[in-house]
């Protein structure tokens, strides 16, 4: 492809052009994408538990064969999408997986809603729109009869949100490995560093022990938990408590809930019935049931959401509790977790000049018959190891647990903003948008953390709103095509030149 940027303009044109023809196309592939219910559940050995995985690989192969593209399984893993030739390849890795919907959705999470210039649905920006974007991107550019000088090659997957790349690491053992990546799971203009990735779980054995205390007024605490994963802001906690004697007991409770939800403008519900928990995981007779109402939000931005569970705490710990291993979880929660975003009171506060604040997320409590146990998620950028983390995080518990790193920790990467790949996406963005490009840092972990070099490039701008695991997920349409926009520049540069 010839250098001169009219030429590049006039090329980029015409594929805006495809790009906007395609629309509906878009958009109903989308829908259809969003009502493949790819919930990912976790990791079992060495093998994701993601069901209707298949189903999706088979609407990306069917996808793929109709736009004349080259296409092939890694079986049982992903599918692998190809157009171009040579052995230099650059990777855009996808994921088709999402989390789980959570509650207080306005409309079906898997069923692809179009409504008021928006597609919404669980994975419509995290990440099912950055995957049809991708290979529609490369649609138009064989459409357009380019011919490239490198490969580009879309991995589909359906690991990523457990954090626990199985699949991933399969499939990249089977393929040539890429000069480079562009990872569509991040934001506009280009992300050339990513913080490191951090679950500490905190494991507490002897919550079912006798707790000690014998003054009338005591509560006890005999169960507490909420949220679904360490990613996720959880959005409900819940804790049951047995009264010494309730009808003294319950009143003054229920006033100070009043005042403790109106001045922290939170919302908790008192339910009564015995039989509120369908499952009845809460073992043993108890008198009221709190449940606290957050806002969910993806674990790497927990500033965006309100944390039910370190709400739900910090109430609890107001009241008379009666001592044990429980109460001295919710206290720990209350007072050293908090709603703090950036670990302050857990002594692990840490800011670099280039790379941001470290931040922290109560993600998941549970309480089952073993203990409980405590997942937080942290983002930590350079200056700081996950060693000390965990040394801080311990001697702050006030109570015996066990505490370790989960098994999809990852440190932090940096590429330099002088890397050639670095510069083109910069260029590609300045040719799909006509705005200034720059680098930047992110607080979420993707794929890009298994490449030897890779961005982030796209879906959204830092000005617009992020909806990732949160009710309600939704891309609008003309962002999901200047994202295909933006990969067609990046294709373009990348792979033409």
């Amino acid at each position: 492809m010839p250098d001169s940027p009219q030429t590049q303009k006039k090329i980029f044109d015409h594929l805006a052009k495809k790009i906007h023809l395609y629309q509906s196309d878009i958009v109903k592939d989308l829908s259809k994408l969003i009502s493949i219910r790819t919930v990912n559940e976790g990791v079992k050995g060495d093998h994701v538990i993601c069901h209707n995985k298949e189903k999706a690989f088979r609407f990306i192969q069917s996808l793929a064969k109709k736009m004349g593209l080259l296409v092939y399984p890694i079986p049982k893993r992903g599918m692998i999408v190809e157009w171009g030739q040579g052995q230099n390849i650059i990777d855009v890795p996808c994921h088709l997986d999402v989390v789980q919907a959570g509650r207080d959705w306005t409309v079906a999470p898997f069923r692809g809603t179009v409504k008021n210039s928006r597609v919404y649905g669980r994975g419509a920006v995290d990440n099912k729109g950055p995957c049809i974007s991708a290979i529609y991107a490369l649609f138009v550019l064989k459409e357009a009869g380019l011919k490239p000088k490198k490969t580009i090659r879309l991995i589909y997957c359906c690991d990523e949100e457990s954090g626990i790349w199985v699949d991933m690491a399969v499939c990249l053992k089977k393929l040539q490995r890429s000069k480079f990546a562009i990872v569509q799971d991040s934001h506009f203009p280009v992300v050339n560093a990513e913080k490191g990735f951090l679950d500490v779980i905190v494991d507490v054995r002897d919550v079912s022990k006798k707790p000690k205390g014998h003054l009338q007024d005591l509560i006890e605490c005999i169960h507490f938990s909420g949220g679904l994963r360490s990613n996720m802001v959880p959005d409900r906690a819940f804790a049951c408590l047995k009264f010494r004697s309730p009808n003294t007991q319950e009143k003054p409770l229920l006033q100070k809930c009043i005042i403790f939800c109106r001045k922290q403008n939170v919302q908790i519900n008192i339910h009564r019935k015995k039989s509120f928990f369908k499952k009845s995981f809460c073992k043993g007779p108890y008198d009221i049931v709190l449940e606290a109402i957050g806002k969910s939000a993806h674990g790497s931005l927990p500033h965006e959401g309100r944390n039910a569970v370190c709400v739900l705490a910090m109430f609890l710990d107001q009241l008379a509790l009666k001592k044990s291993s429980r109460s001295s979880v919710v206290r720990f929660i209350a007072k050293c977790v908090k709603e703090e975003h950036y670990g302050q009171a857990l002594g692990i506060a840490k800011r670099h000049p280039k790379m941001g604040r470290l931040t922290v997320n109560l993600g998941h409590v549970t309480d089952e018959a073993k203990g409980m146990k405590l997942f937080l998620n942290i983002r930590y950028p350079k200056g700081i190891a996950p060693p000390v983390i965990l040394k801080k995080i311990k001697n702050k518990l006030g109570f015996r647990a066990k505490i370790s790193k989960g098994r999809n920790s990852m440190e932090p990467i940096w590429v330099s903003p002088k890397n050639p790949y670095i510069r083109k996406l910069k260029q590609a963005f300045r040719l799909a948008t006509g705005l200034t490009p720059y680098t930047a840092t992110m607080a979420g972990t993707t794929y890009a953390k298994v490449f030897k070099k890779a961005a982030g490039f796209g879906p959204l701008l830092p000005s617009e709103t992020g909806t990732a695991h949160m009710p309600d997920e939704y891309i609008p349409i003309k962002t999901l095509l200047r994202n295909t926009k933006a990969l067609a520049a990046a294709y373009l540069k990348l792979g033409c030149e």
